[in-house]
């Protein structure tokens, strides 16, 4: 439609237009804007990159805020024929949602790790994102990249727990992934990635 409202002048020499900018010129502003037109924003992205937890650990975590990870839920959209059921509790569909907050197993994982560190905020229930922004106000500011890493430790080591049952066929129990939990937090905090208590 809008090219047959074109009328073309062949006496008249041809121009280069950028479209994206108003003046119709060139500008590095406008190339961003035109590249990440269509980019979709994690609502902890921040807070989840300038946490002290590992690279992989970061990325991971970011995947998992935007329900990206390949869960039976997401695997089944892309054509995968497969049991929805979770891995780790064998009772609900899997899914980011149910692995991280809803499952059995994991909200054992979250109660121990909780009782552990004597946090006194509740465990995460329906939503991870806002339990983790509500979660970290009533942590000091000084120590709030430490808890983000906290949290994204017992996420990657919940996932990795997912995977290995699918993958391995090997189960722990939510005590023997707690302590895993643990002896990764202090070779977190020998390697320096976290300050010591």
């Amino acid at each position: 439609d809008l090219l047959s409202s074109i009328q073309l002048e062949p006496e008249v020499a041809d121009t280069a237009v950028w479209w994206p900018a108003k003046n119709g010129t060139f500008s590095v502003k406008s190339a961003y804007y035109l590249l990440s037109a269509g980019r979709t924003r994690c609502l902890l992205g921040k807070i989840i990159w300038k946490s002290r937890a590992p690279e992989r650990c970061k990325f991971f975590m970011f995947c998992a805020m935007k329900n990206a990870c390949l869960t039976a839920d997401n695997l089944q959209r892309r054509g995968w024929h497969l049991a929805p059921i979770c891995h780790l509790c064998s009772k609900d569909i899997e899914s980011c949602t149910h692995i991280f907050l809803n499952c059995a197993f994991s909200r054992e994982v979250w109660g121990l790790v909780r009782g552990r560190i004597g946090f006194l905020h509740a465990v995460p229930d329906d939503d991870l994102p806002t339990w983790w922004c509500a979660a970290r106000k009533v942590v000091t500011k000084r120590e709030r990249k430490t808890f983000d890493a906290g949290v994204i430790l017992v996420t990657w080591l919940i996932w990795k727990e997912r995977n290995a049952r699918v993958f391995d066929g090997r189960a722990s129990s939510p005590a023997c992934l707690f302590a895993t939990i643990k002896d990764e937090w202090e070779t977190w905090l020998a390697a320096g990635l976290i300050p010591p208590p």
